[in-house]
């Protein structure tokens, strides 16, 4: 399954997926938050009234409703628990909604979005052609239910409908699972949640099913067929650790194993290219019919180091770690580096093209140059708590062990920002300071020795003196 224990499957193949709230915050549109409950037909007809909701869409035997302030009450009694837990956080002024706002501005506004609350807890059924509604369904611990998914579309006019959908069996099984309990389950609502802010084209591929190889879904760990839908993925998870230390510390975790702990499908794009690195293989029945009689199937695992050169982006892992990591490092301030990063994110969310970590490198490193020439900013560099603008680039050279040559980093970075954007000085200046950063981290980036946690810091403590800081308008 999924979420902060990385290396569980994920089950999130992005399908089609209200009480309205309609909020606009400065320069952004006015944006529709509704939420529908979704419940066996019987619960729907008996607690809401004869003929009460619609079928459209829905499993066999389920139907939806919204909820209303006038149907409220109804649902507040009906809803299982951790379903109604949920209607409850994502209302005004709870702590969750308050995180979800922050992910809807990402598009300015321009995403409606429906939350379906589902009591999937007599399980989801087949119609005779194996239809289950609208959602993304599984096995969870042995009852077919709804696992988290998020889908998004153009209505036109600049506009777009996001929808997710949500049930109780897969909010039990997280919370029963993952690291954080409650807050797991947070991080997966706001996984979703961000899933509806990248609208367009998810993957240069026909279908996102060739993105996530054969099973048609994906693990936090396993190397992805393209990289921008890697790079969404790991930031969603990103923004709702924020809120999960329990969660974040798992990531640390990850990243200082030392066995294999990348994986990759044979059926995977990406398959070919990493065919001679060292790995293991297991092979494993195919889990859809196999393209030729007598077709195999199996999943490879890598260590971490044995990985060369830009494959590591392909992981969602590292767009999670990388923006993790500048959180909790950049300026000595999380929340003005979690400022940062959602502007960076504001970027991308129309353009696959500019989804990518040399992406944020770039905007990451520009924000910081202007920073650093703000008031604030020369306070900070004052109190000896100012980040270099080289420090991204340093922070995603130490998660891919250097493995980039300078010109696969710096075309990353070129191919992320299209030929609108202006180069931060550190494009350039970073690579004069790359060979003192790796000399300086080396020790902790060893088979038999990794340590992310000191790797970072000893970079960040380099990109803090005085004589690193740029700034912009300087260059």
């Amino acid at each position: 399954m999924k979420r902060s224990v990385i290396n569980h499957l994920t089950r999130l193949f992005m399908l089609s997926f209200g009480f309205v709230i309609v909020g606009q915050a400065p320069g952004l549109y006015a944006q529709t938050i509704r939420f529908y409950c979704v419940a066996p037909s019987a619960t729907i007809t008996s607690n809401f009234g004869a003929g009460s909701g619609t079928t459209t869409d829905m499993p066999t035997s389920y139907r939806s409703i919204e909820i209303t302030a006038a149907n409220q009450a109804v649902f507040n009694r009906i809803a299982p628990p951790q379903i109604r837990r949920t209607y409850r956080e994502l209302q005004t002024g709870a702590a969750m909604r308050q995180l979800v706002n922050r992910v809807l501005q990402i598009s300015g506004g321009r995403v409606n979005i429906d939350y379906f609350l589902i009591d999937d807890r007599t399980g989801i059924t087949p119609d005779p052609n194996g239809y289950m509604g609208m959602f993304t369904t599984d096995d969870i611990d042995g009852t077919r239910g709804v696992w988290p998914s998020a889908w998004v579309w153009n209505t036109g006019g600049g506009r777009y409908q996001g929808q997710t959908g949500l049930g109780e069996l897969a909010s039990v099984y997280i919370q029963r699972h993952e690291a954080g309990g409650w807050l797991a389950w947070e991080t997966t609502v706001v996984h979703e949640t961000n899933h509806t802010q990248f609208v367009g084209e998810k993957t240069k591929w026909p279908s996102i099913t060739i993105t996530y190889g054969g099973d048609g879904s994906h693990w936090e760990s396993e190397l992805l067929g393209g990289r921008a839908l890697a790079f969404e993925e790991g930031l969603g998870t990103f923004f709702g650790l924020t809120r999960n230390p329990a969660g974040a510390r798992e990531v640390i975790r990850f990243l200082n194993r030392t066995n294999e702990r990348y994986l990759l499908e044979s059926w995977s794009v990406l398959a070919p290219d990493l065919y001679n690195v060292p790995h293991t293989e297991t092979r494993t029945t195919p889990p859809t019919p196999p393209p030729t009689p007598g077709g195999e199937y199996a999943i490879r695992r890598y260590k971490w180091l044995d990985i060369p050169r830009y494959y590591l982006l392909f992981s969602e892992s590292t767009s999670l770690a990388f923006h993790q990591l500048f959180w909790q490092h950049s300026n000595n301030d999380p929340n003005n580096a979690l400022d940062m990063v959602f502007r960076s994110s504001q970027a991308m969310w129309e353009n696959r093209l500019r989804r990518g970590l040399g992406g944020a490198v770039h905007r990451l490193a520009v924000q910081l140059e202007t920073y650093a020439s703000t008031p604030e900013g020369r306070q900070k560099e004052s109190a000896g708590t100012l980040t270099s603008s080289m420090f991204p680039f340093a922070l995603l050279d130490i998660l891919n062990h250097f493995a980039m040559s300078q010109e696969d980093f710096q075309r990353e970075y070129r191919a992320d920002i299209g030929g609108t954007e202006t180069r931060s000085q550190a494009y350039s200046e970073y690579f004069n300071h790359r060979d003192a950063v790796r000399n300086r981290v080396q020790r902790y980036l060893q088979q038999t020795n990794i340590n992310i946690t000191n790797a970072v810091s000893e970079a960040h403590r380099y990109f803090q003196q005085p004589s690193t800081i740029l700034r912009a308008g300087s260059g």
